[in-house]
């Protein structure tokens, strides 16, 4: 069988589903957030663009992505 990213893109992988290494998931996904956040904060938006909400589609967006 051949290798494919495709199963690496569709797998989702909770820090619940694997206790062993749950620890380092969360500081990953803490990492990530931190990023965007970062991100987020350094755009110049328009006044009135509210920035979390903003986040929080770009995030929804990427979840989608592979969709």
């Amino acid at each position: 069988m051949q290798e494919s990213d495709y199963g690496q893109v569709v797998i989702r992988v909770r820090p619940s589903d694997a206790p062993s290494v749950a620890v380092e998931l969360a500081e990953m996904r803490d990492e990530c957030e931190q990023l965007f956040n970062d991100l987020v904060a350094a755009l110049p938006l328009a006044r009135g663009v509210e920035r979390h909400s903003l986040k929080l589609m770009q995030i929804g967006a990427l979840n989608w992505s592979q969709t």
